[in-house]
């Protein structure tokens, strides 16, 4: 089969395309038929080395296609159903054929035929992320004030989106320059500013704190974020995109403040419990099949994947970007 590799880890040029044995589904898995494969910061990451490994590795963490062969102990999957996968730790998605659990595998038709492979990964996994994230770590509910950072992003659109439909009062964004504001707008933000000087701005707008912070960027957003929770406030750590340094937050202030630092890292969780997401990816289906959630996406083929990378670490592009392969 055709798969990208990750040949030594560096710039866009360590991807190359080469032709590697058809994988065989263990007991409890799949293989798929990949029609469309998700790109995103974490393809990135794992091509300049940041989760270790040897090369060649085939990245990819989403797809969607058809399931071509089930493996021992799999009943709830048939050969041929369309499917798409949550992220996956073991990657291997930039490829004709993939393996994936079958417990993070699900089925489009049985939840929703209207949906499309490609619109299936380029929003049931993030929406999915968004849900358990805000449900069970923030406990996002009705009348929530809810602040993300890196608004414009794929995850975060998504995630501002998802927290209104559980009832959130009021969601806010921060975003690096005023292009990406604009970017912003579509997912329902009530106010997207700046994130350079971002409390200055909401407090001139009349806002002094929130429920909860959603945070994908890290380094020194992370740590300001703390100085606009509200007591009882929780900050939810969701990635790193920023590359900054960890910041170290002492649990003295946070006990004297009666604030939470909760961190949430849906590969981590999948890992430990693959069954853990079954039923927030059903909801995810729904409301994507019904435009409850929508994130707009640009396709690429399967060999332009350097591209795709390019694109994404540029920001030159809205949404998602998703890798069209060919079988």
């Amino acid at each position: 089969m055709r798969a990208i590799t990750i040949s030594r880890f560096g710039e866009v040029d360590v991807l190359e395309t080469a032709d590697l044995p058809v994988p065989d589904p263990g007991p409890g898995q799949v293989s798929i038929d990949v029609s469309h494969a998700a790109v995103g910061l974490a393809d990135i990451l794992m091509r300049r080395g940041a989760f270790g490994g040897a090369p060649p590795i085939v990245p990819g963490l989403e797809v969607a296609g058809t399931v071509r062969e089930v493996g021992a102990g799999v009943h709830h999957l048939r050969v041929g159903q369309p499917v798409v996968t949550l992220s996956r730790p073991t990657a291997g998605g930039y490829a004709e054929v993939s393996v994936a659990d079958a417990a993070i595998t699900i089925p489009l038709d049985a939840v929703d035929p209207r949906l499309d492979a490609a619109e299936a990964v380029a929003v049931v996994p993030n929406t999915t992320t968004a849900l358990l994230s805000l449900e069970l770590v923030g406990n996002v509910g009705p009348g929530s004030q809810v602040l993300i950072h890196g608004a414009a992003g794929a995850l975060s659109g998504i995630t501002a989106q998802v927290a209104r439909h559980l009832g959130a009062a009021q969601v806010l964004g921060t975003v690096r320059s005023s292009r990406r504001a604009a970017e912003a707008e579509r997912y329902g933000y009530d106010l997207v500013v700046s994130s350079n000087g971002f409390r200055s701005a909401l407090s001139d707008a009349g806002i002094d704190s929130v429920d909860i912070v959603v945070d994908p960027v890290g380094g020194r957003l992370r740590a300001e974020s703390l100085e606009v929770l509200a007591p009882l406030g929780r900050l939810l750590a969701v990635g790193n995109a920023s590359g900054e340094d960890d910041v170290r937050i002492g649990a003295n202030e946070l006990w004297l403040a009666n604030r939470a630092v909760l961190g949430f890292n849906v590969g981590g969780l999948l890992m430990q419990d693959p069954t853990a997401a079954e039923a927030a990816a059903r909801r995810a289906i729904e409301w994507a099949a019904a435009g409850t959630v929508s994130m707009p996406h640009t396709t690429l083929p399967l060999a332009q994947a350097a591209e795709a990378h390019r694109l994404l670490e540029s920001g030159d592009c809205e949404g998602r970007i998703v890798l069209t392969v060919p079988n």
